[in-house]
């Protein structure tokens, strides 16, 4: 069974975009807790402890609130990292007998179109990856949980009453708010406390006798510290953020920062209340030697001990926040993060078709319907769906499979005289743009073999059209003809080196965007060229043809299916949206 359909039930492609999300936010927010740690080195462990939980706190919602809120298609800052045009566009003016007769550009496609294409494919295997690894990390912790439970369980026996009243006395002193509960178990070697609601402090079965009576009292005031400001809740916090963003070593720096300053904190309220440093800093260093709790639970044996003991004597003043150590973990995350953004020029960052589900492109289409000139859905006939009875006239072609493998549903042209034609009732190009969309499945390819033209009604120039270059199917875009002055003007808009597959299913759209001048190519949804010096367009009351190019006598060879086109020029979330609908 393919992993595709194995985990389809999980939104793979919201995954797979939270996670690329996370990658770099995690890093910027890394990087950004640990230059305000350097920068203000003086706050307190209590000012730290915040900054870095609410690191952790953004690090699990800004992914989630990205993929759920945030912008979507060209909107998107990591998307358009993998799908705007690099390369430089080329201008070659034309002559024919010494006339200036036109102008083509031409812009490299080619690393674009094949990035996206690679990553959506691998998209599916990378979350499913990353999903295994969750739950693996995840049955880790809650078997050694479950291990712990029971082990205390069956080995937990409740302190002396002595020891259980100066317990209650110590925690009416630091205002505890929770029941407190102290028992003694075989299985632990150090003090920790597990629970929250209902807490119980654990201590070894030799703490009373290997240690001095003002040595156990501060450790218990330690551990109700842990208690009374709730620091399992923020434990079971950074488990799962330690689980989902297992990967990243921005999310292990900041998780050891948050352990590291809880354990300040707390030694801050022991040494308050006892009083005297020198005492406390004795019991730590009892515990040095019996390091052994696990990570679902809160000890006074957590963080750099030794870095404690010297905190607590007052001989380090917390210079050591600006060492390498301290901001080692953000310079790594930053390292990975322009790795990763490196990786994503070469390779594609997450595809433009992996941003929207389907659901959302329906809506997004729906909300595009206004604008809808033409629509040819090719079932079964060539009637306009757009509304405007513009139905086609079929000439010498056949119905065919469609690309979701259904009968009668797109077009087969023979590439010597089969085309459709329909005659306009509508201006194309009402408000100065268009945008031509449709699904081709070319068999071999010609020059200048068009899928979508439009012929101007005084000559047999094309007014405008879409379809192959001079190159045959590793060149295609969008081609205009303007009257002037010495005659018809032609100019040419396409993207090389991004060829379009034989045999295969291909979504193109162009966008002639005449108020901005500007023309946008797109494959399957991922914009793959954009041109400038875009013409005015004008529209004339000629016939619509379809695999046809009428100037050229260029028969389209190959299948045809869901011809759109908008009196407008579509956003590049629209174009994806119109890619992704059947």
């Amino acid at each position: 069974m393919r992993l595709e359909t194995l985990f389809s039930a999980f939104p793979s492609d919201a995954i797979g975009t939270g996670l690329i999300h996370f990658t770099w936010q995690a890093s910027v927010i890394a990087l950004l807790s640990a230059s305000l740690m350097v920068l203000c080195r003086n706050l307190t462990s209590q000012a730290r402890y915040r900054l870095c939980c609410l690191g952790l706190v953004l690090m699990l919602v800004l992914p989630c609130a990205t993929v759920l809120v945030g912008p979507r298609g060209a909107g998107d800052p990591m998307l358009a990292l993998s799908s705007a045009p690099a390369s430089a566009t080329e201008a070659k003016d034309i002559s024919i007998g010494g006339k200036f007769i036109g102008t083509q550009f031409r812009q490299s496609g080619m690393r674009l179109a094949e990035r996206g294409a690679a990553l959506d494919r691998s998209m599916p295997y990378v979350t499913s990856a990353w999903l295994i690894c969750v739950v693996l990390i995840s049955m880790y912790h809650l078997i050694g949980f479950l291990r712990l439970q029971r082990l205390v369980q069956r080995t937990r026996q409740l302190v002396e009453p002595l020891w259980e009243a100066r317990l209650q006395r110590l925690a009416r002193l630091l205002r505890v708010k929770s029941s407190v509960r102290a028992f003694t178990s075989a299985g632990i070697a150090t003090p920790a406390v597990i629970g929250c609601f209902k807490p119980i402090l654990l201590l070894p079965v030799a703490f009373f006798t290997g240690m001095d009576a003002a040595y156990v009292e501060a450790i218990m005031i330690h551990e109700l510290a842990h208690i009374k400001r709730y620091d399992y809740l923020i434990n079971l916090l950074q488990m799962g953020v330690e689980i989902l963003g297992f990967f990243h070593p921005a999310v292990w720096w900041l998780s050891r920062q948050i352990r590291k300053e809880r354990e300040h904190c707390c030694d801050d309220v022991a040494v308050n209340a006892t009083g005297d440093g020198v005492t406390y800093a004795k019991s730590l260093l009892y515990l040095e030697e019996r390091r052994l709790t696990p990570s679902f639970a809160v000890a006074a044996n957590g963080g750099d001990l030794l870095r404690r003991v010297s905190r607590v004597l007052g001989r380090s003043q917390e210079r050591h926040s600006a060492s390498f150590r301290n901001v080692g973990g953000p310079v790594v995350a930053g390292l990975c993060m322009i790795m990763l953004m490196g990786f994503s020029w070469m390779h594609g960052s997450v595809g433009l078709r992996s941003a929207q589900t389907t659901e959302e492109s329906e809506r997004i289409v729906r909300g595009c319907a206004p604008h809808l000139a033409a629509f040819y859905p090719c079932s079964g006939d060539a009637n306009d769906a757009s509304g405007f009875h513009q139905d086609g006239t079929i000439h010498n072609a056949s119905l065919s499979e469609d690309r979701c493998g259904r009968k009668d549903c797109a077009f087969d042209f023979d590439g010597t005289s089969s085309y459709l034609s329909a005659t306009m009732t509508r201006p194309l190009t009402s408000r100065g743009s268009i945008t031509v969309a449709c699904w081709i499945c070319p068999r071999r390819c010609g020059q200048y073999e068009s899928w979508v033209s439009r012929p101007n009604g005084k000559r047999c120039t094309s007014q405008w059209r879409t379809g192959f270059g001079e190159a045959k199917n590793t060149e295609w875009g969008f081609t205009e003809c303007c009257l002037g002055s010495d005659g018809d003007l032609w100019t040419d808009y396409w993207a090389t080196h991004s060829e379009i597959p034989l045999h295969q299913w291909t979504h193109v759209a162009a966008v002639a965007d005449g108020p901005r001048g500007v023309v946008f190519l797109y494959v399957n949804g991922r914009l793959i060229a954009q041109m400038d010096n875009l013409r005015p367009l004008t529209d004339e009351s000629t016939p619509l043809l379809i695999g046809f190019q009428k100037d050229d006598r260029a028969f389209f060879d190959g299948k045809i299916d869901d011809i759109r086109i908008y009196d407008c020029a579509l956003s590049s979330r629209e174009v994806l949206a119109v890619s992704n609908v059947n």
